[in-house]
């Protein structure tokens, strides 16, 4: 059973893995089951399935660019609305825009343009100043009041999806990296895989060698 393990995909490689040491646990054979290369082969696959799974989850740096760049639109869409209202002098509650754009202006016209925490800090400052007895009442008057409640809530949510991204960060750094661990299952792959084509003319593992030369070549194609 030849195959070169380092060409395998990150995905290929942790399901070849996987299949030799499902089928090496359903032999009937305990000399197979419990064998040490077997073993140390079933740990070293189980760290680093658990690092490439991490790995995947902190992919979420992908929903928390997607949830800021929701919170910058309805940022952008209330803060237009606002300035052009300023200028509508003949609308009703023309004062009330002139109002709450000026608290726009006072936690910057610019924040969607800050680093996440720079415009996490600014925004919760807007929208408490926003929450207040008497600008509630204006932004009622200028019926943004399901805008308003929208900003909160994706406010809300960007910072629960920020920190589960910075929690899975941490948990990543205190880990070997899957690079190392990958080499890892490669070792004890390739020795399991030697250990079973030397005892190839055994009884006990002609079985065994024969369904892990098909998943080899499997993950060869």
């Amino acid at each position: 059973m030849k195959i070169n393990l380092r060409k395998l995909s990150t995905k290929d490689l942790a399901a070849l893995a996987q299949r030799v040491i499902d089928s090496s646990k359903q032999s009937e054979f305990e000399e197979v089951k419990n064998h040490l290369f077997l073993s140390k082969l079933d740990d070293s696959y189980q760290e680093y399935y658990k690092v490439i799974s991490k790995i995947s989850f902190s992919g979420k740096g992908i929903d928390v660019l997607q949830v800021d760049r929701e919170r910058d639109a309805i940022f952008r869409n209330m803060k237009g609305f606002l300035s052009a209202y300023t200028r509508m002098t003949l609308m009703p509650h023309q004062t009330d825009a002139v109002a709450l754009y000026k608290e726009f202006k006072i936690y910057g016209l610019s924040l969607d343009k800050l680093n996440y925490g720079e415009q996490t800090i600014q925004l919760d400052k807007l929208i408490e100043a926003l929450s207040s007895s008497e600008n509630q009442m204006r932004i009622d008057n200028l019926s943004l009041r399901s805008t308003f409640e929208e900003l909160k809530r994706i406010e809300l949510q960007f910072k629960e999806v920020y920190e589960e991204q910075a929690q899975a960060n941490s948990e990543l750094r205190k880990t070997k990296s899957a690079s190392e661990l990958r080499k890892d299952v490669e070792k004890d792959l390739r020795r399991f895989l030697n250990l079973v084509t030397s005892m190839f003319e055994t009884q006990q593992w002609i079985s065994l060698y024969n369904k892990l030369n098909e998943f080899v070549k499997a993950a060869k194609k």
